[in-house]
């Protein structure tokens, strides 16, 4: 890693997606009342997967008729290059399961994960950890803010 300075900022899209008839997490995550459950599971395997709130952080939440995208900004190569070892092992796919599980009760329900930085597909390129955090580093979004919804849920 090239040092971490303080103006590394990248970001990625993590592709959710649930069995419809087991967990519908786009379903929940429009239903008012259950969004703020959906985001505090998104927000809390986030935290596990860095180890620090503050240099990753939800900027979008998205909800498509099958999956749900959360757009993550990385301020911080070395939270980045953590997250992308805790995607890569399945622990970000396992620590989202058990926090779904914790909120809703569905014990047979599947996640599949897939996560993209520009055009590019990551999952392939998991075994080439500088050419991911090329990737994301190419995605600076520095002009993005976070989407109102998520700031209303932080709080």
């Amino acid at each position: 890693m090239a040092g971490d300075a303080a103006e590394w900022i990248g970001s990625v899209f993590l592709f959710i997606q649930t069995d419809a008839h087991q967990l519908n997490l786009p379903h929940l995550y429009k239903d008012s009342l259950q969004q703020l459950n959906v985001y505090r599971a998104l927000q809390l395997t986030l935290k596990e997967a860095t180890e620090d709130a503050h240099k990753a952080e939800i900027l979008k939440v998205l909800s498509t008729d099958k999956q749900l995208i959360m757009h993550i900004k990385f301020s911080s190569e070395k939270i980045c290059v953590q997250f992308l070892r805790s995607y890569s092992s399945g622990r970000v796919r396992q620590s989202l399961l058990n926090h779904l599980r914790m909120t809703f009760p569905v014990p047979h329900a599947a996640v599949q994960t897939q996560l993209r930085a520009g055009g590019e597909q990551l999952d392939s390129l998991l075994g080439e950890e500088q050419q991911c955090i090329k990737c994301i580093s190419n995605q600076k979004w520095t002009d993005c803010c976070q989407e109102r919804t998520i700031r209303n849920l932080q709080n």
